[in-house]
C-alpha cells in the first residue's frame, strides 16, 4: 500500500429534507464495518405509489443483506439488486401498492470501492477535489444526450428529466448487468450520493468548489446545501444527499 493509499473509516454525513412535499419518499442509510462499508440512497416513485414504503424497503433490505454477507465484488452487487427487486415486488402485491424507486450506493473495503445504481439518483467520486466518475442516469433525458438531442448540462431543465428508464420495481425481469463502475480509493478522495431533487439544483463544479473549500463531509454537505435552498421554490422535490470523504 502507498502512502496516499488509506484502510481508515471515512468521515461520512447524510442528509435528507422533505422539501415543498408532505411525504419525503427519500429514504439513506448504511453501516460501517471492519474496513468496509455502504451507503445506499433511495427516491420512491410517488407517482406511481407509496414511494417512501418502497425506497425504505429497499434501503433497509439491501443494508441488512451486506451485513449479513458483505458484497465485494460486482457479481454478488447484481445478485442482490435482483433479489430486492423481487422482493419488492412480493411487497407490492402485499400491501396491494404499485411501488417503485430508484437506488444508488456503494460499498467500499480496504482500498477497493464499488458503486452501483439504478434510477437517475446519483454517485459522485472526487479525487484531489475533482469530480473523476459520476453514475449513469437510467432516464428519458439520459437518453437524450446520448442521441444527442440534448446537451449534459440540459438534463437538469429537460421536460422529461423525471421519466425513468429503470427502477427497482417496476420490471419483475429488471436488467441489472454493468450498472456499477469501481475505484480505487487513494487519502482525500470524496463520495457524494444523492437525489434528483438534490443534484437538479447543485452543479458538479459547485461540488467541487464546495469540497476544496471544507474539511468534513457535514461541512462539505452543508456548503451545498446552502446553493440549493438559494435555488429551490416552496413546491420543491425531496432531497438527499450522503457525503463521505475519506481521511
Amino acid at each position: 500500500m502507498n502512502d496516499k493509499e488509506t484502510n481508515k473509516a471515512p468521515d461520512i454525513y447524510i442528509y435528507s429534507d422533505i422539501g415543498g412535499k408532505s411525504v419525503n419518499e427519500d429514504y439513506a442509510g448504511g453501516f460501517l464495518g471492519k474496513n468496509c462499508g455502504t451507503i445506499i440512497v433511495c427516491d420512491g416513485l410517488g407517482g406511481e405509489g407509496d414511494g417512501d414504503l418502497a425506497s425504505e424497503f429497499v434501503c433497509e433490505y439491501l443494508i441488512k443483506m451486506f451485513k449479513k454477507s458483505f458484497p465485494d465484488d460486482q457479481t454478488r452487487i447484481e445478485e442482490s439488486l435482483k433479489e430486492v427487486n423481487e422482493q419488492l415486488i412480493l411487497y407490492q402485491k402485499k400491501q396491494d401498492l404499485n411501488m417503485m424507486t430508484t437506488v444508488v450506493g456503494c460499498v467500499f473495503k480496504d482500498d477497493r470501492l464499488i458503486y452501483f445504481n439504478i434510477g437517475d439518483s446519483r454517485l459522485y467520486y472526487f479525487k484531489e477535489d475533482k469530480l473523476k466518475r459520476q453514475s449513469y442516469d437510467h432516464s428519458a433525458a439520459r437518453l437524450a444526450v446520448e442521441l444527442k438531442e440534448i446537451t449534459e448540462e440540459q438534463i437538469r431543465t429537460h421536460k422529461h428529466r423525471n421519466m425513468l428508464l429503470k427502477a427497482i420495481g417496476s420490471d419483475e425481469n429488471l436488467d441489472v448487468k454493468q450498472l456499477y463502475g469501481e475505484v480505487k480509493i487513494e487519502e482525500g478522495d470524496a463520495c457524494l450520493l444523492c437525489t434528483d431533487g438534490f443534484w437538479e439544483y447543485v452543479l458538479e463544479t459547485e461540488m467541487e468548489d464546495a469540497l476544496e473549500k471544507t474539511k468534513t463531509a457535514e461541512e462539505w454537505a452543508e456548503s451545498m446545501k446552502e446553493i440549493l435552498l438559494g435555488r429551490i421554490d416552496e413546491n420543491n422535490d425531496n432531497y438527499t444527499v450522503a457525503c463521505a470523504r475519506f481521511i
